[in-house]
Order: structure tokens, then sequence, then C-alpha cells
């Protein structure tokens, strides 16, 4: 599908954004976004990012105090203020365990539906207090279910509000990855939603990547990312144009989130292309048995 203009309002200065992510560095790639949102922002983080600290042989809320600074670096960077920002400090671990349990241990499951309810109750007061015209919040794409959980917690906010207060607030969603990262920042080609872009000019571009080295402790990360954005613009170049990883990250890619979504649904048609590698301690995380389950029970419920 073709790329659509954005409405001429969505960055008037009087406009009031609010991302909804869940961890540290989901916003590095759209920081051009960002420089363009008025004064009038407010973020929140869902988790405290302790998630590869089993991974980096680092004791886990060490690990999550060094990645919380890391971002707030980045807001500094940008020249946000910390007071505009929040980190609910759910661990990722925990999450992770919450998640393979839905499967595994079912009887578990009313206690874990009431946690992930009270992670949204606190995204929904957030959203309420704050009030924005805009809510930001990754895509729901069946790349990572930690990304999944956090905007299907804001969908339902947000729904609700809108409900509560005859308020319209728009919803829009950012692409992270699927299929590992072999789709890093940008809608599946079969993505049948609409689609909306920025090109950053020098100036954003520049700020961009200085916020980027924020982040000491996903350099690696950030590698893989842009080694699979280079060959991906190398394969485009033998049937049209290519692209190189600067020409990439001054595109950012965004659209409002369709209204019809089935959150019980995986935007995949099998079961293996979803949260792929992911796991618990060796426990595969699925979508089918375990986040389409939450999905289910979470829609019904009310926040408060």
């Amino acid at each position: 599908m073709s790329i659509q203009p954005y409405p001429d309002s969505l960055f008037a200065p009087q406009t009031k954004h609010l991302l909804s992510i869940a961890h540290q560095d989901d916003e590095i790639n759209y920081t051009g976004l960002m420089q363009r949102w008025g004064k009038d922002v407010h973020f929140i983080w869902m988790t405290n990012g302790d998630g590869l600290a089993p991974f980096v042989n680092e004791e886990p809320l060490a690990y999550a105090e060094k990645r919380k600074t890391e971002t707030d670096e980045v807001l500094k960077t940008l020249g946000r203020s910390l007071d505009d920002r929040i980190c609910l400090d759910y661990s990722e671990i925990e999450i992770y365990s919450k998640f393979v349990d839905v499967e595994h241990k079912p009887e578990k499951l009313e206690e874990i539906v009431s946690f992930m309810h009270g992670i949204g109750n606190k995204i929904y007061r957030e959203i309420k207090e704050f009030m924005p015209d805009v809510v930001w919040s990754g895509q729901y794409q069946q790349g990572h279910p930690e990304h999944d959980l956090c905007h299907l917690l804001t969908a339902i906010a947000v729904k609700q509000l809108k409900e509560e207060t005859g308020k319209e607030i728009a919803f829009y969603h950012l692409p992270e990855y699927e299929y590992t990262i072999f789709i890093p920042m940008r809608f599946n080609p079969f993505y049948k939603g609409v689609r909306h872009t920025i090109t950053l000019n020098e100036e954003e571009y520049q700020l961009k990547r200085k916020a980027l080295e924020c982040y000491p402790s996903q350099v690696e990360l950030f590698d893989k990312f842009e080694k699979v954005i280079n060959r991906l613009g190398f394969c485009a170049k033998i049937i049209g144009k290519g692209f190189d990883a600067e020409d990439f990250l001054k595109t950012e890619h965004f659209g409002p989130v369709p209204e019809d979504i089935d959150y019980t649904k995986s935007y995949h048609k099998f079961e293996w292309a979803n949260y792929m590698f992911d796991d618990y301690e060796g426990v595969k995380v699925h979508f089918n048995s375990q986040i389409a389950v939450l999905a289910g029970e979470l829609c019904k419920m009310k926040y408060k």
C-alpha cells in the first residue's frame, strides 16, 4: 500500500503526545518523530530493562539501572525534561516467566491476568492524568511479546478513555521488528493499514545518531540491525533503488492503529513466525497459547 499524508495537526505545537512503550531503546528508532512533537509530551516505559541481564552476566537490578540511565541520556540529548517520563519498573524477566506459565501452569491464569491487568491500570492512569491528543506505542506485530503486551494494554486504556470522556484520542503505532529482526522498523510488505512516513533533515538525523550513542549497552544489537539494513538495501538495489543504513534511518514509518484489530489473532499465518527464537529459560514463548489467551481475558476487563 502506498504512503499516505498524515494529518496537518499531528505535529502542531499545541498537540499533546504520549509515548507508551515496553523497553529502554524502543524509542530510539523514532527520535525523528520525537523531535517534531511539541513541548507537551509524556513518556511511559513499561519495563525496567533487565531482560538481557542474564545474557551479559550482570545482576538484573544493576543492569536495569544502567538501561534506565541510558534512556534518560536519550531524552536529555533530545532536549526533553526527565519530569516528562515515568518508568513503571516491571521486570522483563518476571513478565516472561508469566507468559510461559499461561501455557504450562494454567492453574495460575487468574493470578497472571490480574498481574497484567495491574500493569494496564497504571498505563491507564498515566494516560488519563495527562489526557493526550495522540498516543503512540509499538506495533502489535508478534515480533516481541512485551512489545505486544504494552501495545495491548495501551490500546485497552485508549479505548476506555475515549468511551469515558468522549475525547477523540488518536492512536498510532510504530513498527519495531518481526521475523527476529529481518523486517526492522518497517511495516510488513503485506500490511494493509494506512502508512505514513517522515524524512529527517540533516539536523534531525545527526541528533538521532547522537541519541543512538547514548546506548553503549546495546551496541552489539544496533550493529546487527545495521548489518540487516545494509543487506536489505543491497537486495533492493538488485531489483530497483537500493539504500544504506543512513538512508534507512532518515525515514521513519508510522500509522494509525486499525480500529478492527482482533488482539487474539496473530498477524502471521503460522505460529512458528511469532516471537521467533524467543524463550524463557528454554521454554518457548508462543502467541496462540500464551499472549492470545491473555489478550482474550484482558480485553474483557476495565481499568480504574
